[in-house]
């Protein structure tokens, strides 16, 4: 099975967020660069999902495992 694109392109969001407009983005609904570091979420600039769904930027949570392994996909939240 292939692992999809949200999994293989976390570590790409989540180098998004130490910088702006990622750290801004995440200021805006109320976390810290501290918090989402800790939780493993990443930013995802508009238009850059690979599903092309739509422009809006978005908070991306990775899916777990029992263990802590990034498994089948990544979430992502997004809001005005």
């Amino acid at each position: 099975m292939p692992i999809p694109a949200g999994v293989t392109l976390l570590p790409d969001f989540q180098s998004h967020l130490p910088a702006r407009p990622g750290e801004a983005y995440l200021r805006q609904r109320g976390f810290s660069l501290r918090q989402a570091q800790a939780f493993g979420l990443g930013f995802c600039p508009p238009g850059a999902w690979p599903e092309g769904r739509d422009r809006a930027p978005r908070l991306v949570v990775p899916h777990t495992d029992p263990q802590g392994r990034v498994n089948r996909s990544a979430t992502y939240l997004w809001g005005a």
